[in-house]
């Protein structure tokens, strides 16, 4: 999951790529099926409808307020492990400034899904990915 999580740093987390992670998360449970129609897995593995996307919609907002922001917290904490640290060298500034760098892209990519719009815009690249 860490590996998906810093994949969105690089491009300071496209439409796409977000979409990309949401989908490896979240195949196999969730599908598009056309005409803005979402289904999702039961337990007894039995597809129903997901009324405008509303359950995926949740469990992507969970995604968004644990994993992003959790692994924001990792990326400030390892800043806090090198202050302790007390070396003053050039490569751990620069350490220092990659790693807050991150976390403030993964904490604005977490930021987006608060937007109103973003629901819509998202949910549009994820229909390429869940189409069954």
């Amino acid at each position: 999951m860490d590996v998906l999580l810093d994949s969105l740093i690089g491009n300071k987390g496209l439409d796409s790529d977000v979409a990309k992670v949401i989908y490896e998360l979240f195949k196999g449970k969730y599908r598009y099926v056309g005409n803005a129609k979402w289904e999702y897995k039961t337990d007894g593995c039995e597809w129903k409808e997901d009324s405008r996307a509303e359950r995926l919609w949740i469990d992507i907002m969970a995604f968004s307020n644990n994993a992003l922001i959790h692994r924001a917290i990792f990326w400030d904490n390892q800043n806090n492990d090198l202050k302790k640290q007390s070396i003053d060298h050039p490569e751990v500034k620069i350490q220092m400034d990659e790693n807050t760098y991150k976390s403030i892209t993964l904490l604005q990519i977490a930021r987006k899904f608060k937007q109103a719009s973003y629901k819509k815009t998202l949910l549009q690249e994820l229909k390429a990915y869940f189409v069954e």
